[in-house]
């Protein structure tokens, strides 16, 4: 569970270490925080449907996954983007 708290802020220093750049940390917190306001009436109604302790384990099993797939651009130090988010939408 601790780890689950943990990774936005391994993120976040994983993001500034290896871009050093605001505008790319902003654009992958808020790539982080899109998908879980988008599943939270989802999530919501799954659990009011279901047991609330089966509804958490299989979230819990998701997020492994998810947080683990994160952490790998970090941990290879390879940076898939090298312009500011601004000029990688524009160039596209």
């Amino acid at each position: 569970m601790a780890g689950s708290f943990m990774s936005p802020v391994a993120l976040a220093f994983g993001v500034l270490e290896i871009t050093d750049s605001a505008a790319w940390l902003s654009a992958v917190t808020t790539a982080a925080l899109i998908p879980m306001v988008a599943t939270m009436l989802f999530g919501g109604g799954l659990a009011d449907r279901y047991r609330r302790d089966t509804v958490l384990r299989l979230a819990s099993l998701g997020a492994g996954p998810a947080s683990r797939s994160s952490c790998s651009p970090i941990s290879t130090r390879r940076c898939c983007c090298r312009y500011p988010p601004s000029t990688a939408l524009s160039r596209a």
